[in-house]
């Protein structure tokens, strides 16, 4: 059976607490975007009895290293990242990384990429 991994990039690597200190005056600047599109990409995958794993970079940041060894240890055939303009760069940037590093498949998808 296909293991694929579904990566969020981290927001915080675009934008500081400048963004946030208005509307979030009592919070140090840390936000999250809850992957709705990778949840419900994992939800039909789940269905169709394909091992899938979210990793939202967000919640448990991850250096390069780091998403490398998971996807060698945990042998994901398939690695899928999420792209919103914001994360754009840094998407780009952990795929190439494994490009050079694994033989995962590696998908772009999201809002950027559709566009």
């Amino acid at each position: 059976m296909k293991k694929i991994l579904l990566i969020n990039p981290p927001y915080t690597t675009f934008f500081d607490s400048k963004h946030f200190s208005i509307s979030r005056p009592n919070k140090d600047g840390i936000t999250t975007s809850i992957p709705h599109g990778l949840a419900c990409l994992a939800g039909f995958l789940r269905g169709k009895n394909i091992a899938v794993r979210c990793l939202d970079l967000e919640v448990i940041p991850m250096s390069l290293e780091g998403i490398l060894d998971l996807i060698k240890s945990e042998n994901y055939e398939i690695v899928g990242f999420t792209s919103t303009t914001p994360l754009i760069s840094t998407a780009i940037k952990i795929a190439q990384y494994l490009k050079e590093n694994t033989s995962s498949i590696l998908v772009l998808g999201g809002v950027h990429a559709s566009a």
